[in-house]
């Protein structure tokens, strides 16, 4: 093996993350894995991230690169991939803390099983001033989320790792998606035939904030769908993944809707369902 090309390039784009930039930063640098490159992208922040970054260019791991005008999320990760040496790329947000051990246990999943691309964990979830608040877990195993990747999140973003290659093979984040594009990954990467699993251990610390972000959660809803659209009829998804759906929504109606709103939707629930069924039967 090529002594010069890193076993693993972790990507962490951040545009004023001043105010954790050092937790995160150290998280990397400080995991009990080390042969890697930690790949950091600053768009065009306007606090004192650069200043905050500059602690750490000593470490020969570190690739800082400071974008003149924002790109955003999705452009950046792109740009992350471009300039990896590594086979094997890792996530991390500029405001949450990796659990030490993270990278370790990641990397040894994907060396022990060429069938996962891409694998995830769980989260503990924290405030602003670095309180945990609450958790976030998964299913774990590739054959689960073979089943619900369509109808629910299978991974939290900052915690994956995957196989460069086969996210090349997908075209890698599509650029149309500012945001979600996480999602569009997901759905592209198990649409694809490529598998997945969740470690079922909290390895990172996720931060959540306490201001409202109601337009925004509706935007990435509406693009959310879109995108699900467009991958319905260009990978014609097979009957059980429509039955699955079925399945899921006449349960949820039945257990959340009004009663006397029931019948109304379990008719419309079953004229959708005949309609995708007809739509996307095998020729």
């Amino acid at each position: 093996m090529d002594k010069s090309i890193p076993q693993i390039s972790v990507i962490m784009p951040f545009r004023n993350a001043e105010k954790f930039l050092d937790q995160s930063i150290q998280s990397i640098l400080n995991q009990t894995f080390t042969d890697f490159e930690f790949i950091i992208i600053n768009d065009a922040s306007t606090d004192a991230s650069d200043r905050i970054v500059s602690k750490y260019l000593d470490d020969p791991r570190v690739v800082y690169l400071k974008n003149n005008k924002q790109l955003g999320t999705t452009k950046n990760l792109n740009k992350g991939l471009r300039l990896s040496k590594a086979f094997i790329i890792a996530r991390m947000d500029g405001d949450d803390i990796s659990i030490l051990t993270r990278l370790e246990k990641q990397l040894k999943v994907l060396q022990n099983d060429k069938k996962i691309s891409i694998v995830g964990s769980f989260a503990e979830t924290i405030d602003e001033g670095g309180t945990i608040i609450g958790e976030i877990t998964f299913p774990t195993s590739p054959q689960i989320l073979k089943k619900m990747f369509f109808f629910h999140y299978p991974f939290l973003h900052p915690t994956i790792m995957f196989r460069k290659k086969d996210i090349n093979d997908i075209g890698n984040y599509r650029e149309q998606f500012p945001i979600a594009q996480d999602i569009d990954l997901f759905l592209r990467l198990f649409m694809s035939g490529y598998g997945g699993c969740n470690i079922p251990e909290k390895l990172l610390l996720y931060r959540k904030y306490s201001e409202s972000t109601d337009s925004r959660f509706k935007e990435k809803q509406k693009m959310i769908h879109e995108m699900r659209k467009e991958l319905l009829v260009k990978f014609r998804p097979p009957k059980k993944i429509i039955m699955y759906l079925y399945t899921e929504l006449m349960y949820f109606i039945d257990r959340i809707v009004n009663p006397n709103q029931k019948n109304f939707l379990f008719s419309l629930v079953q004229r959708i369902t005949k309609k995708l069924l007809l739509l996307f039967r095998k020729k």
